[in-house]
């Protein structure tokens, strides 16, 4: 009986010990580029010169330490944990660097994919980001300026997709595709930052212009199916040119709390609100085609306690185009052919168009965007990397295995399988008669 039971308890410890050395999956150790060109954590990544090309698909993240380089993915992945996600890990970090190149790379499951400070004179091109979803964004510039993002996939970003931090100035964001954001698309707080030709799809929120900053160019976006706001500007962020943008089933197309922008050649359709102002003033709005929103403008302040803020209306020549003219103002006639209703359009008895335009200006007509697909590679199951190759460099050390107290239910699969085996036991023990 002894021996049965001494078997049994070791049974149970070795069971217990096998369990609590099982450890999740971890990222491989920091990959570096390093100053003088070598690579330091990986042998999966290929220099070639200034390029370095990814041979296989990493877990890891890579610190860039080397000026004027180019990182090709070749379209494999680069990964950070899973299961938890660590929200705090950075996919690729560029630190008072210049003219570094990233593309043709997936990125997924960081809290930050890309982050940039204080580096200048980068581009970010063609890659695809997925889920990650850390503070503060997919693509993060602080103090960063005359980068490129453009063609890139940004999706399902649990907060901000693309943020400009801090003085971030001449940027251009151009031709990505943005959506599922869970909060902004992008954020921009600087001057003279361009971003054109974007779409942006079922996103929380879409562009907000932000903080101190003045001068950006918002051109050509497509902006659709948002139960928040196409673009917000707030009243730091001033004398920017919004123009050709298409916003499509939005909540509000633009919300306004800043003045001297020049809003102008954009389609506003099928929103809930197509321009909303909060204190919004002294604002330049012609030639966009106001069509078929719930409210064509409102203002969100109480108009009872001052008036509204004048904006205007037009370029001294031509106005508007408002869906409802002709339903508000039936008796109207065109002025000899040029193209301009006879009557004004009131917005409020501080804010009139005088020049109502007759016919929709010739901005192309907004579509729903449907949710953009990019063919990437496959997600791939990722195999243990190889010890690293011994560079110059010293390589950071693995983390030893530690000790892993197993979860609750691990506790409780081992207590149920000890009873089983206790019954079992006692079960099959033979009862002893009793000796006269």
């Amino acid at each position: 009986m002894k021996a049965k039971l001494t078997l049994f308890v070791l049974m149970v410890l070795l069971a217990f010990s096998l369990v609590a050395n099982i450890q999740p999956v971890k990222a491989e150790n920091t990959v570096y580029i390093r100053a003088d060109g070598s690579v330091a954590g990986t042998d999966k990544i290929q220099r070639n010169g200034n390029i370095y090309s990814f041979q296989e698909n990493l877990t890891s993240s890579i610190i860039v330490e080397k000026d004027g380089v180019i990182i090709d993915g070749s379209n494999f992945w680069l990964e950070g944990s899973e299961n938890p996600v660590d929200t705090d890990a950075i996919g690729i970090t560029l630190t008072n660097r210049t003219d570094v190149s990233i593309k043709n790379l997936n990125i997924a499951h960081f809290g930050v994919g890309i982050a940039l400070s204080n580096t200048n004179y980068c581009n970010i091109t063609n890659n695809k980001l997925t889920e990650n979803n850390g503070y503060p964004a997919c693509i993060y510039l602080a103090n960063s300026s005359n980068n490129s993002i453009n063609k890139n996939l940004i999706e399902i970003s649990g907060q901000n997709a693309i943020w400009l931090r801090g003085s971030s100035d001449n940027n251009l964001v151009s031709e990505n595709i943005l959506t599922l954001s869970s909060n902004v698309a992008i954020i921009v707080n600087g001057f003279n930052n361009t971003l054109s030709a974007n779409v942006l799809d079922n996103n929380l929120e879409n562009i907000f212009l932000s903080g101190e900053g003045e001068a950006n160019t918002i051109t050509g976006n497509n902006i659709t199916n948002s139960s928040g706001v196409g673009i917000w500007i707030l009243h730091e962020n001033s004398e920017n040119t919004i123009s050709q943008n298409n916003f499509f089933n939005c909540h509000i197309g633009l919300n306004l709390d800043t003045r001297l922008n020049v809003i102008s050649e954009n389609n506003i359709t099928e929103n809930a609100i197509g321009i909303n102002f909060i204190n919004g003033e002294d604002n330049q709005i012609y030639l966009n085609n106001f069509i078929e929103n719930e409210k064509q403008v409102t203002y969100l302040f109480d108009k009872t306690s001052r008036p509204a803020r004048p904006n205007i209306w037009s370029n001294q020549q031509e106005g508007n185009y408002w869906s409802d003219y002709e339903d508000r103002y039936p008796d109207a006639k065109e002025i000899d052919g040029t193209g301009i209703w006879d009557t004004t359009y009131i917005i409020d008895e501080n804010n009139q168009d005088n020049y109502p335009l007759t016919e929709p200006t010739s901005t192309p007509e907004p579509e729903p965007s449907p949710s953009p697909t990019i063919e990437p590679s496959p997600t791939p199951t990722i195999s243990p990397s190889p010890e690293p190759s011994p560079t110059p460099s010293p390589t950071p050390e693995p983390e030893e295995p530690g000790f892993k107290f197993p979860t609750a239910e691990v506790v409780i699969s081992i207590v149920v399988i000890s009873i089983a085996l206790v019954s079992v036991y006692y079960l099959k023990r033979k009862p002893q008669t009793k000796k006269e």
